[in-house]
């Protein structure tokens, strides 16, 4: 049998030495989020061969926020093709925070990189779009997001009303 290609033991090792990291605070600007046991923590771990290995807090749900971004870029990507995204997005790094929003390049007045909330909503934007101009309603749209980001979990993803109206 072929070995991990990082074996259980350095995960292990990994799990143990950042478990316990205090840095950060939990997104109080979103009250819901805010309520979030900031103990909770999970490590999983996913070979090329399909073999996985986990520790933790595995089954405790939890809102996607911005993880979601390099998704919804793939998404755009395998829907209207890289020269379309582009012409929208750009793939420059920033010096910005995560959540910026105004930061656009001079020029071409594009978002610098689908990683930064103001590219994440280009992105997002464009994956709409493209359902509107097929003429699917809101809903559908929004299936056709969590329908792709479910198949990426392995399982069945919601919108959290809680957390949306928060």
């Amino acid at each position: 049998m072929t070995e991990f290609i990082i074996s259980s033991d350095l995960c292990l090792k990994l799990f143990e030495e950042t478990r316990f990291n205090k840095q950060g605070d939990l997104a109080n600007y979103i009250p819901e989020l805010a309520q979030v046991d900031p103990a909770l923590f999970s490590f999983s771990y996913c070979d090329v061969f399909g073999r996985e290995f986990h520790l933790g807090d595995r089954e405790a749900e939890f809102s996607l926020q911005s993880t979601s971004k390099p998704f919804i870029y793939s998404l755009a990507l395998e829907i209207l093709g890289i020269d379309k995204v582009h012409s929208y997005v750009g793939v420059e790094p920033t010096g910005e925070a995560f959540n910026s929003i105004i930061e656009l390049e001079e020029k071409s007045h594009r978002p610098f990189n689908p990683m930064i909330n103001s590219g994440a909503i280009a992105t997002t934007s464009l994956v709409l779009m493209d359902s509107i101009l097929r003429n699917e309603t809101s809903s559908e749209s929004l299936e056709k997001i969590l329908v792709f980001l479910s198949s990426l979990a392995g399982k069945k993803l919601f919108v959290s009303d809680k957390i949306y109206f928060s």
